[in-house]
């Protein structure tokens, strides 16, 4: 009986319930406190007691990506200044490679307008019995290149040429000339003016005729070649006799020529001179052959 009346001591009323324990509720931590500080009054705060499970998170993510709802991502940028040095650096070598090309371009434009010039040049210079030429002017104490000029100009290389005052044959000699070389020096047998026009016999003669001049005026080439088309008594005479043409009595230049053919004809004799020596005559300009012309005051 005692035992029954302290069980109902502890028994609620009817209708009642027992009152239960309950623990007292823990104090909100610092980090929250800030957090909550953070938003407005009046506002929500948010819930940070329920945390997704991971497994939760990935089938979010899922979701979103699915529903193109997920947020991107910021890209990351390169720096202004290498994004500018990589863009001036490919400018830079596209302007290289760009020039690149068109030097290659100009250099082959270049090439082809030498080549034709070059071609131009040998096709209005020609070379024709050049074994005679050489064989003559080496044994007149010449330089090869002087005798194909003056061919050129004489003749244009025409065996069979004949000028208004009847010079004759590749080196356009005339009779008067022609019979002086045979009766004072080379003494052809059977000689006759008729053979200038034998291309043997006018080399040797007009080769003869050059190398005397070379050694009358010292070789130099103004002067054999003005007394070639003037005449030699005119040269000596009376243009190095003449101070105002010849200040040393030895040499002459070209623009004080008192006679416009002959400064137009030593003007292009020394020219196609120059041209000859370089197409075709430049092996004789060894320094044995230079010495061998300066000892002999060859024409050069």
């Amino acid at each position: 009986m005692e035992r029954h009346r302290r069980t109902a001591r502890y028994q609620s009323p009817p209708g009642q319930e027992p009152p239960r324990e309950t623990a007292e509720a823990p104090s909100p931590s610092p980090r929250l406190e800030r957090r909550a500080a953070q938003y407005s009054p009046g506002k929500p705060l948010p819930d940070y007691t329920y945390l997704p499970a991971p497994q939760d998170r990935i089938e979010r993510k899922s979701r979103f990506v699915q529903e193109g709802d997920a947020p991107e991502k910021p890209r990351k940028r390169m720096p202004r200044l290498l994004t500018a040095l990589m863009t001036l650096l490919f400018f830079v070598c596209a302007a290289l490679f760009s020039g690149v090309w068109v030097m290659r371009g100009y250099l082959a434009r270049e090439a082809q307008a030498a080549e034709e010039a070059h071609q131009q040049l040998v096709e209005r210079h020609p070379i024709a019995y050049q074994q005679w030429i050489e064989q003559y002017a080496a044994r007149n104490n010449l330089q090869p290149a002087l005798v194909a000029a003056i061919i050129l100009n004489e003749s244009s290389f025409d065996p069979a040429a004949e000028s208004s005052i009847s010079a004759r044959g590749l080196m356009q000699l005339r009779e008067n000339t022609a019979d002086w070389i045979n009766n004072q020096y080379l003494h052809e047998t059977g000689y006759a003016f008729t053979r200038m026009f034998d291309p043997e016999c006018n080399i040797r003669f007009g080769c003869w005729y050059l190398g005397y001049l070379s050694r009358l005026f010292r070789g130099d080439p103004v002067c054999v070649v003005a007394a070639y088309h003037a005449g030699q008594g005119r040269v000596r005479d009376d243009w190095l006799q003449n101070p105002e043409l010849s200040p040393d009595g030895q040499t002459l230049l070209i623009d004080q020529l008192p006679y416009e053919s002959t400064k137009t004809y030593v003007r292009r004799v020394t020219r196609d001179y120059g041209i000859y020596d370089a197409l075709i005559f430049h092996a004789f300009n060894s320094p044995d052959a230079a010495a061998g012309d300066a000892d002999g005051g060859a024409a050069r």
